[in-house]
């Protein structure tokens, strides 16, 4: 299988995304975190895809202010914003016509509320639905898809061990 050109920047990034995952704490895998999702937006970017590129931005926000420690009362401000401009954007493009682009939005809006109130709950809920999301824009032909389907895979596993860790 290739990979196309504009795909490579998602693959590093995914690389090292889950390399901070696996290997870090989260509080020194930030800048990796970072990087990661620049990369992942790079992909986004050039393969022109709509929901990627709005995800990347919630998820680009809300890392850039975790990073930032003097902000937390601004996070959930900032991301209700950005995720009520995006349904609007949506809603004036007519995006949200077909079960599977609602879903997508549905799971934006519980990753939002998630970086917003730092909900373990709410990242696996949110992992969960892009997983979702990801398979089905996969089976449409959407081959870069996939890297956010392993992407969020990964996080709603490290976010279930958060939740449900404490209880074993």
């Amino acid at each position: 299988m290739r990979i196309p050109f504009t795909q490579f920047p998602g693959v590093a990034g995914l690389c090292i995304i889950v390399y901070a995952l696996i290997a870090l704490p989260i509080s020194a895998g930030a800048p990796y975190f970072f990087a990661g999702t620049f990369l992942m937006t790079c992909t986004a970017v050039l393969e022109r895809h709509a929901f990627f590129i709005t995800l990347q931005m919630v998820v680009l926000t809300g890392t850039i202010l975790g990073m930032l420690s003097d902000v937390e009362s601004w996070v959930l401000t900032i991301l209700l914003m950005e995720t009520i401009g995006a349904l609007w954007w949506s809603l004036r493009n007519d995006y949200l016509k077909n079960k599977r682009d609602i879903l997508g939005f549905i799971s934006l809006c519980v990753l939002a509320f998630a970086y917003g109130f730092g909900s373990e709950v709410g990242f696996l809920l949110g992992g969960l639905l892009i997983v979702g999301y990801s398979y089905l824009d996969a089976r449409a032909g959407n081959s870069m898809a996939v890297l956010w389907m392993v992407l969020n895979f990964c996080f709603a596993v490290a976010a279930a061990v958060a939740v449900f860790g404490s209880m074993f």
